[in-house]
């Protein structure tokens, strides 16, 4: 990981500081869907005198009226592509990225050249060809801050500080389950959910790689704690399945090794009636760590603490974000950062082969408020049993079950990757 390390209090001690310097130019890609949770965020660093949002980018503002005329009010600029901005001929000190997802690398490949600092939304991107193009062009002055907020609680750094002072011991394996129930109001939000491609464009949408991703990202980055430095996995055996008939996968499962020899297990699920928040485990020769819940408290077997966050880690990740534009100094959380989670994600895509239907025998079709829900039989149970044995669905005893092959992930190839994942769902 970077050394940019701080700690949770830090950035609210320079409140006053901070206070005394310029008020930032910002730039908001994308209004609608996870934009409002950045105009709601970037509202209370300009309550805070740290910023000023000028303009708005977003090719729609007729289907979004009341955002349209309450950014009116506020006196901020709509523009309908990144284009029509340039005119104005104005350099903004930072551009917030909440784009959908396949636009993520289009549309930071257009702000780099401008010298402008980017929050870009989770995940960066689909494929690993293009997070390796975004970090060429930054030229080695990191200037990408990823929206993998939870690196910015407190949990996350009481973990590091614990795994630095050697109360796990040798770290051993991790483990990683969550079930998220999807209804159909979930995949017909916009156009590119449940979709593999839109167009040209990759989305790769699926729980590892949109909902669920801060939780994989989370799990490398302690394994980057425990070795002092961002590392993939060695080996990698993946499948990913679908129950709902869409282009993309809604249940997955992934084992492997990281080169330390340390092991993973991670089964995540929209398929699933009962909600299971979510466990992220990570255990040592001297006991265990986990974050778990919706608050994802952090417990420990040495200590009867439980750490919380007092606040939203991603208020403090704009808040830091805000520090790193003033003094230039590279994100916690950067391109480079997150270049491990692309690598695996895009490894388990290709080590199952293909999304694998789960037959209608298997599941069932709940009803709720917001449509029907795709209820794999025992997924939960399943899960349960992977979490604690680091096993995939067809090593356990899932009758739609299929292997993925095994797959090392030191010499991925962006192209190959590229090519296997259009003929999923492209041609």
């Amino acid at each position: 990981m970077s050394g940019n390390r701080f700690s949770p209090d830090e950035s609210k001690a320079g409140t006053s500081r901070k206070r005394s310097r310029r008020r930032l130019s910002a730039v908001l890609i994308g209004v609608g869907g996870y934009g409002r949770s950045h105009r709601r965020l970037i509202r209370q660093l300009e309550e805070q005198g740290l910023l000023q949002l000028t303009d708005v980018i977003d090719p729609g503002p007729e289907n979004l009226p009341e955002i349209f005329t309450s950014l009116q009010e506020q006196h901020v600029r709509w523009h309908r592509s990144w284009e029509e901005f340039l005119t104005l001929q104005i350099a903004p000190d930072c551009v917030f990225i909440a784009a959908p997802i396949h636009l993520h690398a289009e549309y930071a490949r257009k702000v780099l050249p401008t010298g402008a600092s980017i929050y870009l939304e989770k995940p960066p991107v689909p494929l690993l060809g293009q997070i390796d193009e975004l970090i060429a062009l930054e030229c080695g002055h990191p200037r990408i801050q990823v929206g993998f907020s939870f690196s910015y609680s407190k949990q996350m750094q009481a973990l590091r500080q614990w795994i630095e002072d050697g109360r796990l011991g040798e770290i051993e394996c991790y483990r990683l389950t969550a079930c998220w129930p999807r209804a159909d109001k979930y995949y017909q939000r916009s156009n590119w959910a449940g979709r593999l491609w839109l167009g040209e464009d990759a989305v790769m949408d699926g729980p590892a790689t949109n909902a669920l991703s801060h939780r994989i990202h989370d799990l490398l980055t302690i394994e980057a704690f425990a070795r002092g430095g961002v590392c993939v996995p060695d080996k990698l055996s993946s499948e990913l399945y679908q129950a709902r008939s869409m282009e993309t996968y809604d249940i997955c499962s992934a084992k492997g090794a990281f080169p330390s020899g340390a092991e993973f297990g991670i089964t995540l699920s929209h398929a699933c009636a009962i909600k299971n928040e979510g466990v992220l485990e990570v255990r040592g020769s001297g006991g265990w760590a986990r974050l778990q819940g919706p608050d994802l408290a952090l417990s420990a077997s040495f200590t009867p603490e439980i750490i919380v966050s007092e606040e939203e880690p991603v208020v403090n990740a704009f808040r830091q974000f805000v520090e790193c534009v003033h003094t230039g100094k590279p994100p916690l959380v950067g391109l480079n950062e997150t270049r491990p989670y692309v690598a695996t994600t895009n490894a388990m895509l290709l080590s199952s082969g293909r999304i694998h239907p789960i037959d209608c025998e298997h599941y069932q079709e709940v009803k709720s408020s917001d449509g029907n829900i795709f209820d794999v039989r025992e997924i939960n149970r399943l899960s349960e049993q992977a979490f604690q044995s680091g096993l995939n669905f067809s090593e356990l005893d899932a009758p739609w079950g299929v292997p993925g092959k095994d797959i090392s992930l030191a010499n991925l190839s962006s192209s190959e990757i590229e090519a296997h994942l259009k003929s999923l769902g492209k041609i």
